[in-house]
């Protein structure tokens, strides 16, 4: 008897072995139990469920397995966050006009050269100083442009996603999602920071999100109440070079205050979570140049954060 796998990796027996010359002339008993009428009820084992028996032996014998949600399956509500409101509208109105200023002071500036050097403009127009259609396609031009620029400062902006699971926050080419069971304090101040226990900073941004939005997000799926100023603001010290910190530390400090100073918002992000890991939070300070500054917990175990 030879085994084999069926699709779900059970082992079965395989009882195809071809009978020999004596099989093939020995007769057939009757193999009828004598109470043919009354049969015994088989029982079918169910499938073993595990991982090991659900592995199959190669990948074309794989069932599929479908991922679409089943019909009643609950979805899991999320809330979006966007930017604040006046800073949507200084993305939006802002950009176009500076654009439609400065494409309109170009062709005034097309034209003060044509004026000076005799050139007849571009199709007959803008071949005098404040020739008015040259000047109308310039600030047109000059709008269309800022916004392109505004739609893709708005889609690169602050944008938070807010769960029963999970708050998830995007910027730039960073973000980061800290799991709902290790979040125990949030300060909503110049600063959106997330607090894990004893003090250590799962997530710290500019708080840039729409504020009564995001307070009705987190009251929705009761996570802590924000507070308005950081216990450990006082704890925070501006890093130097001459710090006295392990090796380790102090050349990921160096990484990340180059990486803030290239506008690096992603790498920043990462080493700033290697940090925290390593009991040194960091936080920034706007200032000619940008300050960062750090100050140093007790860290136990640090659940690994999705990125």
């Amino acid at each position: 008897m030879n085994e084999r796998r069926d699709e779900l990796g059970l082992a079965t027996s395989d009882d195809r072995t071809a009978p020999g010359p004596d099989h093939a002339s020995a007769p057939q008993r009757d193999r009828t139990p004598e109470h043919a009428s009354d049969p015994e009820p088989t029982t079918i084992p169910a499938p073993s469920t595990s991982p090991a028996s659900l592995r199959p032996d190669d990948a074309d014998s794989a069932p599929s397995v479908s991922t679409a949600p089943r019909s009643g399956a609950v979805v899991e509500k999320t809330t979006k966050v966007g930017v604040h409101t006046v800073r949507c509208a200084r993305l939006m109105l802002g950009i176009p006009l500076v654009g439609a200023l400065a494409g309109a002071v170009v062709a005034l500036g097309i034209e003060l050269i044509a004026e000076l050097t005799g050139f007849d403009g571009i199709f007959g127009r803008a071949d005098h100083l404040g020739e008015p259609v040259g000047l109308l396609v310039g600030a047109v031009v000059g709008l269309a442009l800022g916004a392109i620029v505004a739609g893709g400062a708005l889609r690169e902006a602050m944008r938070a996603e807010v769960s029963n699971r999970a708050i998830g926050i995007h910027w730039d080419d960073a973000h980061v999602t800290v799991p709902r069971a290790l979040v125990s304090r949030i300060v909503l101040a110049d600063d959106l920071v997330v607090h894990g226990r004893g003090g250590v900073e799962l997530a710290r941004v500019p708080n840039r999100l729409n504020t009564p939005v995001l307070l009705g997000a987190l009251a929705e799926f009761d996570y802590p109440e924000p507070v308005s100023a950081d216990p450990h603001a006082d704890d925070f010290r501006p890093w130097t070079t001459d710090d006295d910190l392990e090796d380790g530390n102090r050349r990921l400090l160096l990484a990340r205050a180059a990486a803030v100073r290239n506008g690096q918002h992603g790498d920043a992000e990462l080493l700033r979570r290697q940090l925290a890991r390593r009991g040194v939070m960091v936080r920034d300070r706007q200032g000619r140049p940008a300050q960062q500054q750090w100050r140093r917990v007790v860290v136990r175990t640090i659940a690994p954060l999705t990125s």
